[in-house]
């Protein structure tokens, strides 16, 4: 048979109970899986357990690998980790509803307030953000993306909103 197949290797179960989300590192050596009050990372090599991170929420939405750091976000609550030592770094309050990882290791987080969303730039060693973006979008950002490249250079991230509208944000980089 020369037909391309898949096969079932592992299957994990956790103490925690179901999943809320997952993601694996850039190199697949590691993947995160967030469940009911903890976030553990699995190595791919043996499925072992490599390490479980707590949280001081219920339910993780979103979770992302930025190096040696773990951010975990849920609703209210946006948590940066560092898995060299497991231990938080910071911690930061917000109505949080969605968070965008970038490729030079900061992320945006998406906040609402009243009919409007903002957007904070933050690197993962602090929870000063790094540039605040002011009324980005109307509306609740559901989800988000960034589009490569530009004419002129830097970079867009493209926004979907409560409304089902598309809004865009440019980022340039100053020269060097």
């Amino acid at each position: 048979d020369d037909e391309d197949s898949w096969t079932q290797q592992q299957v994990l179960k956790h103490r925690h109970g179901p999943a809320y989300t997952s993601v694996i590192s850039g190199d697949g050596s590691v993947v995160v899986v967030a469940y009911k009050g903890v976030v553990v990372l699995y190595s791919t090599d043996t499925w072992q357990v490599k390490a479980e991170v707590p949280q001081s929420i219920n339910r993780v939405d979103q979770i992302f690998l930025s190096g040696y750091y773990l951010l975990t976000s849920a609703k209210d609550l946006i948590s940066v980790w560092d898995l060299t030592s497991v231990s938080l770094c910071w911690e930061v309050s917000a109505s949080v509803s969605y968070i965008l990882p970038l490729p030079d290791k900061t992320f945006l987080a998406f906040v609402s307030r009243k009919s409007v969303t903002d957007a904070f730039l933050f690197g993962v060693k602090s929870a000063a953000p790094l540039a605040v973006h002011k009324f980005v979008c109307p509306g609740v950002v559901e989800g988000a993306c960034l589009v490569g490249e530009r004419e002129g250079g830097g970079e867009n991230v493209v926004m979907l909103n409560s409304e089902h509208e598309l809004y865009s944000l440019s980022h340039t980089s100053p020269p060097l």
